[in-house]
């Protein structure tokens, strides 16, 4: 004895087993699915001449095939997906090779892969779009800072250095050979400086005018440095000191100095003053300090004083002059010293002050 079906709760013999038989069982297993009743004529559509287990039978098949449908396609995009990795997978490794990455570096990519869509499918951009690159470090840095000077170096190895007035800076890795420099050491010590080159730990300066012993492996820096689109800065620490060029550490973390008014440098050089309107030939003095507001000078002749409108002359280099309107806000040192701010400056004489500021001057030009 077989048992046909235990939902419909009877057993029959195989011998028994005839075409009207399972097609009544078939029809009896399908007929809740279908709202088919039983008890009801079982031919429909009689006017079609078509018969219900035709119809069933129909409905079964498109189902087996509906399914095979499913499969298949998972399994196709299953395999599409694996191809996708291996191609990515095989251009990282090639890449890697090629360029001689670290294992270290390699590690680093793989870390950056977390940080993207797609994962292991768009692995292989990390190494062929320094967009993506950037964003991928982007997401990273906002949970870990630790490998700043790691990510450098694996940007420099995969030429993702990139330098424009317009461009916005990622990484002291950008930074190109011979842009001057504006270092701050401590409270006391300045200089300027020149990238001279990069290596792989982190970025070479020249540094000018340096004294004694000042700067020592371990020390940390803030530098400065100016674009046409504004003037950035960085910390970072000395890695080594050859005379007068000192290795710094790679940073990723170069940021845009937003309040740039506020920013001065100390300095003595030329300029020349005069009250506003006067008809007069301006009087020649000294800056003691200049930055995007304001500046303060020796007062010549103790003649200015308090609110009083005056207009600076100020030889930037050659052929590059600015006259400035300003308004003294206060004196200091029995009247030695003006303290000045400038009141309707152009944006793109702001920024002119500010390259000049980032440019050392070893004596004053020649006054206007």
């Amino acid at each position: 004895m077989i048992e046909i079906s235990r939902q419909c709760g009877y057993s029959i013999p195989m011998t028994m087993v005839t075409p009207s038989i399972v097609k009544d069982f078939v029809y009896t297993l399908a007929a809740p699915l279908l709202q088919i009743d039983v008890g009801r004529d079982t031919r429909l559509f009689s006017i079609f001449n078509i018969d219900t287990f035709e119809i069933i039978l129909f409905v079964a098949i498109l189902c087996v095939l509906l399914v095979f449908l499913i499969a298949g396609s998972v399994m196709q995009t299953k395999a599409i997906r694996k191809r996708l990795i291996k191609r990515s997978e095989d251009i990282v490794k090639s890449v890697s090779l090629r360029l001689g990455l670290s294992e270290r570096e390699r590690d680093m990519l793989r870390r950056l892969e977390s940080e993207i869509r797609g994962g292991k499918y768009k692995k292989y951009l990390l190494v062929t779009d320094p967009v993506f690159f950037n964003t991928a470090v982007h997401n990273y840095l906002q949970k870990d800072k630790s490998h700043e000077a790691l990510i450098a170096a694996l940007r420099i190895r995969l030429g993702f250095t990139v330098f424009s007035d317009e461009s916005t800076v990622h990484s002291t890795a950008d930074l190109i050979t011979e842009l001057p420099v504006y270092i701050v050491h401590g409270k006391n010590h300045s200089f300027h400086g020149r990238i001279t080159g990069q290596e792989v730990t982190g970025v070479r300066i020249r540094v000018e005018k340096i004294q004694g012993d000042i700067l020592v492996s371990g020390e940390p820096l803030r530098v400065f440095f100016a674009k046409k689109n504004g003037i950035f800065y960085f910390n970072s620490s000395i890695l080594s000191v050859h005379g007068d060029t000192i290795l710094i550490r790679h940073t990723e973390d170069v940021m845009k100095l937003q309040r740039r008014k506020y920013y001065r440098k100390r300095m003595k050089e030329r300029v020349k003053i005069k009250h506003g309107g006067e008809m007069k030939s301006p009087l020649s003095t000294l800056l003691i300090d200049l930055g995007g507001d304001g500046a303060t000078l020796w007062n010549p002749h103790k003649r200015y004083g308090e609110n009083d409108n005056v207009v600076l002359f100020l030889t930037l280099k050659k052929m590059d002059r600015l006259a400035l309107n300003a308004t003294v806000v206060r004196v200091s040192h029995d009247r030695k010293y003006l303290h000045v701010k400038f009141h309707h400056i152009p944006d793109a004489d702001r920024d002119r002050i500010f390259n000049y500021l980032f440019t050392d001057h070893k004596k004053a030009e020649s006054p206007v």
